[in-house]
C-alpha cells in the first residue's frame, strides 16, 4: 500500500518512513480478524501521517508505503484481499489529500510456505443451500421434485419442497445449448421454474452461495440462472456473487494429498488425429494459451505443463509427471449412460481423460477447471451420447 502527496513529483528532499508489518494480532486467540489488522496497520499509518502534516514535518519524512508480511499462503491471499477492499472504505476515500496506490497481486519471496490450507468463510459468508431430489418414498406427491434446504447460521434449517418437471427443464436446458442467442430468456425461464417463490428474494442480496448438491440436482445449471432486472437486463447469477458447487459422494479416498510448490497444467483442444465425429477447438487453443499467460503472471510455473494440441499419451505423461494446484482443460466433452468409462474429456480417438485418472494422482490438484460440453452430467443423462 503506498501512499503519495497530491503533487505529481516527490521533491526528494523528504525521507521515507515505509515499514513492513506482520499481521498484528491475528494469531493466537483471533482477537483481530485479517481484515481488520490490515485496516488498523494502514489506518494508524494514514494517522501518523497527519500528525506530521500538522507539524509541518512532511516534508522531512512522511510514511509512503506499508508492506504486509506473512509466512503462510492462505492468510497472505486473505490479507491482499483485505488490502483491495480498502479501495470501498469511505474512511479513505473521504480524505482528498490521500491516495492509496494498492498492488495488484501477491509477490512471493524466501520463506513463503504453501502447506498450510485453512479457509475461513467469517470475512464473507457463503449462504449454504442445500438442493435434493425428492423421492417417492419421501414423498408420493412431489416425487420428481427438489427439496431445498438453507442452512444458515440459525438455529433451525429450513426446508422447502418444489414441483418440477424434469422433461420440461431439459427440454429448456438443451434449447439454450442449441440457441445461444436467447439464452437470457431461458435462463429466466430456469430460474422462475427451479428457485421455490420463498427463496428467489434472496437471489436479489449480494452474498455468496454453496450449493451442496445429489446427483440429481447437480444436473441443473445453476450458475446460468439469471433474473430479470425492472430495467428488463439479466445477468447470471455466477457473474453478481461467487457460487460453489458441492457434489454430496459415497466415501471415497480418505487421505488427499495437497500439491507442493506452485505449479499449474493446462490441457487445450487435444489433438483428435482427423476423428470424423469431432472437429479441432480452435477456441479451446486459445483460451489455453490465455490462461498460460494468466497463471505465468501470477507465478505459476506452467513453462513444462501447458498441452495444446497434443496427443493423448503427450497429455497422460504430463499429467502425472508434477503436482499440481491448478488443472485446467479445455476441449470436447462426452458422456454415455450406457458405458460411463466411455464419458469424459476426449483427448484421442475413443481415449478419454476421466475422473479415474484424476482419482489416480497422488497429489490431487485445488481447482480443476474444466470447461466442456454437458458439464456436471452424472447418471441421469439424455438421450443416448452426447457430443459437441
Amino acid at each position: 500500500v503506498l501512499e503519495r502527496p497530491p503533487s505529481a513529483e516527490d521533491s526528494g528532499q523528504w525521507r521515507s518512513a515505509a515499514f513492513s508489518s506482520m499481521l498484528i494480532g491475528t494469531s493466537g486467540g483471533n482477537a483481530l480478524s485479517v481484515e481488520g489488522s490490515v485496516d488498523a496497520i494502514v489506518r494508524g499509518a494514514l494517522q501518523a501521517n497527519r500528525v506530521l502534516r500538522q507539524r509541518k514535518l512532511w516534508d522531512r519524512v512522511r510514511i509512503d508505503a506499508v508492506e504486509f508480511i506473512e509466512c503462510y499462503e492462505d492468510k497472505a491471499i486473505e490479507a491482499a484481499h483485505a488490502v483491495q477492499r480498502l479501495r470501498a472504505n469511505r474512511y479513505w476515500t473521504d480524505e482528498v489529500v490521500e491516495e492509496l496506490d494498492i498492488a495488484p497481486h501477491l509477490r512471493t519471496i524466501e520463506g513463503a510456505l504453501y502447506g498450510r490450507r485453512v479457509y475461513r468463510y467469517e470475512e464473507a459468508w457463503w449462504r449454504r443451500l442445500q438442493i435434493s431430489a425428492i423421492s417417492s418414498k419421501d414423498n408420493p406427491t412431489l416425487a420428481g421434485g427438489l427439496k431445498y434446504v438453507a442452512l444458515t447460521d440459525r438455529a433451525r434449517a429450513e426446508e422447502t419442497l418444489q414441483v418440477t418437471q424434469r422433461k420440461l427443464i431439459d427440454e429448456i436446458v438443451d434449447r439454450a445449448i442449441h440457441e445461444p442467442n436467447r439464452l437470457s430468456d431461458l435462463t429466466v425461464t430456469l430460474f422462475e421454474l427451479l428457485v421455490p417463490n420463498r427463496l428467489k428474494p434472496v437471489a436479489q442480496e449480494v452474498v455468496n452461495l454453496q450449493l451442496i448438491l445429489d446427483r440429481h440436482s447437480a444436473q441443473y445449471p445453476w450458475e446460468l440462472l439469471a433474473m430479470r432486472s425492472r430495467d428488463g437486463q439479466t445477468e447470471p447469477l455466477a457473474t453478481e456473487i461467487g457460487i460453489l458447487r458441492q457434489l454430496v459422494t459415497q466415501p471415497s479416498r480418505e487421505r488427499v494429498e495437497a500439491p507442493r510448490g506452485n505449479f499449474a497444467m493446462i490441457i487445450g483442444d487435444p489433438d483428435l488425429g482427423n476423428d470424423p465425429a469431432y472437429a479441432q477447438l480452435a477456441g479451446a487453443a486459445k483460451e489455453a494459451a490465455a490462461i498460460e499467460k494468466l497463471l505465468a503472471d501470477y507465478n505459476f510455473d506452467v513453462s513444462q505443463s501447458t498441452s495444446i494440441r497434443e496427443k493423448a499419451l503427450d497429455i497422460v505423461r504430463r499429467l502425472f509427471a508434477n503436482e499440481y494446484r491448478i488443472l485446467h482443460i479445455a476441449g470436447h466433452g462426452v458422456y454415455d449412460p450406457a458405458t460411463p468409462e466411455n464419458s469424459g474429456v476426449v483427448i484421442g480417438q475413443g481415449i478419454f481423460l476421466t475422473a479415474a485418472e484424476i482419482e489416480q494422482l497422488t497429489y490431487i490438484p485445488e481447482l480443476v477447471f474444466l470447461n466442456c460440453c454437458h458439464l456436471a452430467t452424472v447418471d441421469e443423462a439424455g438421450d443416448g451420447q452426447a457430443t459437441k
